[in-house]
């Protein structure tokens, strides 16, 4: 209407024009139905805005509260947000790169990775960015405001996934997603527009079945869909949709322990993925936790003036910062535990009337203290209003059995884990506690009455829950962050005295967050250390305990001191006769052991030949190995294959070995590569020994992937003939090995004259057009026809590992 008219028009001009445009729209309205009923005119355009429409609202609705959900605390995210600090990372060592606008990577790149620790607030970060999508906020990554409108956001909150079947990711769209539901054609079209944008967030909050991530497999087929370095492994209907995903935008946030060891990219084509995918790490909110504090303070004490007066943001962050407590800081940066903390603090001020800060700086005595306020506090804000008789009914209500919901929520807690449940239903929540309060008769009466109140439900009417999402049209829910859920877990671990249950999960591969929570939490940290260790004698359970000690017990020092002391003893009482011993390279390689234990390696060197490889290997793939280079240097072939397999580069000073040591040299490499041997090899090393030694080799191995037909005919004992030999001679020369290999592919073929062979390779390097044909004329010219065969029987080698005793170290 500012447009129609002019600035200053009259309002009872406004008023009228206002009418006239109604009328005029409902007379064009009504006239226009019956064509619109019986053509379908519009009809399919109009359904289709008002469903996008609707979507859009119950997304926003579904997204505008924090996820981290108090009913005092209810935020809006994109009123409330607080800007978190954010920094490039490289995808594969996930170190923090040169800083630079985050938001470029954004711009350029497919794919990005969110990563930040628990409560760095990743969750809400994303649907922060979706909730301005929404509202066409413009200036938003690098869309302009035209691109904007054609944008929608899909949100998968990936604890709520099936991840038990394949493609989990798609079907929970096309079963859940109102937008997209039972239409993969609409998704996949939408996709090669470029409108969709995927934000799957939580992938550290996944449940997986049987070993099998499918998420994970998924993953790898989402991201490596433009770096045409993967046959989708999936040859099903959803191939094309995962081909098209590369034309849209997907945002993935985990926790970093977890992407750690759950890598979605393959390790082969990292370089490939690289080009789609940006890093990006969240770090907290340091600054602008004045802003947080402040807006969480007036949302408290908004009808309470003796609040007002009390609370104050700066003396609050001032008093963390003088405590001098590190801890303390470091969590008032998480905005998880900042929140936390100012619930704790504003129920202490509201009680006491005293500002000085109380709680203690672990986050376990914050979730403690926290829970026990939802459950117990006495909220007269909430019922200040009310009658004396409904305030005193509603505090006794919440304050019933406030010990045992306590212990309930503990047990629930491991039950989630227990069972893989990342989400739970409010029947789940009741048979739980039917099951936990089997022998209480009260409560179970109330629990199976459904019209008395219970105690589930005054547990929802706590605060303790947070709803979550609807899978198959019921409602989801789950605890408020899943560090609240691992630490109520393991106090109920640690309260049953269950020493078993961890080490279990962890043999498995699976809840190493809560086995490190538990390791954090225990006393007796070193008999844990000790059993973990004992469990490596098993290569299977070896892989698991190895990569939850990598991943997430090194980072403090006094932790990675008794993996140090520990494993140190069992190496060092190990036998001939006792049982392999395994462990990972990057755990070993990693740990600083005691000069005690170096000694104790260089005295098996020096002194015996007995497993002397054993401690060689020993010595050299650990961190302080450098110091020994002399010591290892002057010992046999394995110095030099373990270069190898670390360089892939052959030392020259190979060929001064004696034939048996380079044998096996050669063998261990061939072990290492799978049966197989690379260009690398032959040029330094085949050439070093007798054709009497290649036969048994070649019984067991590939060379070269038999590029060389010489090769084939000592395979099958026969005679090679002279097509054969121009084969492998216009082979080496395109390959501009004619130098490296000829003389040694003469000796195959059992050329022996040494003027006939100087003078057939000079004339081959005069060639500038090597074919069949050329080569040919010269062995013509050479009179180089017939060849007799050199059968060689009853010959063969063992094969020789990384390690030749019951250490094994891998990969």
């Amino acid at each position: 209407m500012a447009e129609i008219l002019p600035s200053g028009t009259p309002f009872y001009l406004l008023a009228i024009v206002s009418l006239l445009v109604l009328i005029f729209r409902n007379v064009i309205s009504a006239n226009l139905k019956p064509y619109i009923d019986k053509y379908g005119i519009l009809e399919k355009y109009i359904d289709k805005v008002s469903t996008k429409k609707n979507y859009f609202k119950n997304l926003y609705a579904e997204l505008s509260k924090m996820p981290f959900v108090l009913h005092d605390f209810e935020l809006d995210i994109e009123g409330n947000y607080v800007e978190v600090l954010d920094n490039k990372i490289d995808i594969e060592s996930l170190k923090v790169e040169e800083r630079r606008i985050v938001y470029q990577e954004y711009e350029i790149k497919p794919f990005v990775l969110i990563l930040g620790n628990a409560g760095i607030g990743k969750t809400t970060f994303t649907r922060n960015i979706i909730l301005k999508i929404i509202n066409k906020k413009y200036k938003i990554l690098n869309y302009e405001a035209k691109e904007l409108k054609k944008v929608i956001p899909i949100y998968v909150p990936l604890k709520i996934i099936d991840n038990s079947t394949r493609n989990p990711v798609l079907k929970y769209i096309l079963n859940n997603n109102s937008y997209y539901k039972n239409n993969e054609e609409k998704l996949e079209r939408d996709l090669r527009n470029r409108n969709v944008f995927l934000f799957l967030d939580g992938y550290d909050e996944v449940s997986t079945v049987a070993n099998r991530n499918y998420l994970r497999e998924e993953l790898i087929l989402i991201f490596g869909s433009g770096t045409n370095t993967l046959n989708f492994r999936y040859d099903d209907k959803y191939a094309s949709i995962y081909n098209a995903m590369y034309l849209s935008k997907v945002w993935l946030t985990s926790r970093k322990e977890f992407y750690k060891s759950n890598l979605p990219i393959p390790t082969q084509h990292m370089v490939k993925y690289k080009e789609n995918i940006a890093g990006v790490a969240l770090e907290g909110v340091d600054d602008e936790r004045l802003k947080l504090v402040n807006i969480l303070f007036s949302k408290y004490f908004n009808n309470n003036n003796e609040l007002k007066a009390l609370l104050d943001g700066e003396f609050f962050i001032y008093e963390i910062d003088n405590s001098r407590d590190k801890e303390l800081i470091s969590l008032s940066k998480v905005p998880l535990f900042l929140t936390v903390m100012c619930y704790i603090y504003i129920n202490d001020v509201k009680n006491t009337k005293d500002t000085k800060i109380k709680f203690l700086s672990d986050y376990y005595s914050l979730i403690n203290k926290f829970i026990e306020l939802l459950l117990i506090e006495l909220d007269e804000e909430k019922v200040k209003n009310h009658t004396i008789g409904k305030k005193n009914a509603y505090l006794r209500r919440r304050n019933n059995y406030t010990e045992k919901k306590l212990a309930f929520i503990k047990y629930f807690a491991f039950k989630n884990f227990d069972a893989d449940l990342n989400t739970f239903t409010i029947d789940q929540l009741k048979q739980a506690a039917i099951n936990y309060f089997f022998d209480d008769n009260e409560v179970l009466e109330n629990l199976r009455d459904g019209k008395k109140n219970n105690i589930v439900d005054e547990i929802i009417n706590n605060g303790i829950f947070s709803y979550i999402g609807i899978v198959d049209d019921i409602d989801q829910y789950d605890f408020p962050h899943r560090k609240f859920k691992e630490i109520l877990g393991v106090q109920f671990i640690i309260d049953q005295q269950d020493t078993n249950y961890i080490t279990k999960e962890l043999i498995k591969g699976e809840s190493f967050e809560l086995g490190y929570e538990y390791f954090k939490k225990i006393d007796n940290k070193t008999d844990f250390i000790s059993l973990l260790v004992q469990k490596l004698y098993s290569l299977e359970q070896s892989k698991h305990i190895c990569t939850f000690l990598y991943e997430y017990c090194l980072e403090e020092q006094h932790f990675a001191n008794l993996i140090v002391i520990e494993i140190q003893k069992e190496i060092q009482k190990l036998s001939p006769q006792s049982n392999h011993f395994y462990i990972s390279q990057k755990l070993y390689e990693s740990l600083n052991f005691t000069e005690a234990y170096y000694n104790f390696l260089l005295e098996k060197i020096i002194s015996s030949n007995y497993n002397r490889s054993t401690f060689i290997s020993l010595l050299f793939y650990s961190k302080g190995s450098v110091r020994y280079d002399d010591v290892l240097r002057d010992n046999d072939y394995i110095y030099h294959y373990l270069t190898y397999v670390k360089s892939r580069e052959i030392n020259p000073a190979i060929v001064e070995l004696e034939e048996k040591e380079l044998k096996q040299f050669i063998l261990s490499i061939v072990t290492n590569n799978k049966k197989s041997i690379d260009e690398n090899i032959f040029t330094n090393c085949f050439a070093q020994i007798s054709k009497e030694y290649l036969l048994p080799l070649l019984n067991s191995t590939k060379i070269l992937d038999n590029q060389f037909r010489i090769f084939e005919k000592y395979k099958y004992e026969q005679t090679p003939s002279r097509s054969d030999l121009i084969f492998d001679i216009e082979l080496i020369m395109k390959m501009k090995k004619l130098k490296d290999y000829f003389k040694y592919l003469c000796d195959l073929y059992h050329i022996t004259d040494s003027i006939i062979i100087k003078n057939l390779e000079k004339d081959l390097h005069q060639l500038t057009e090597y074919n069949s044909t050329t080569i040919q004329s010269i062995l013509d010219k050479h009179h180089i026809n017939n060849f007799s065969q050199c059968v060689i029987t009853g010959k063969s080698y063992q094969d020789t590992k990384i390690i030749t005793s019951n250490i094994d170290i891998y990969k």
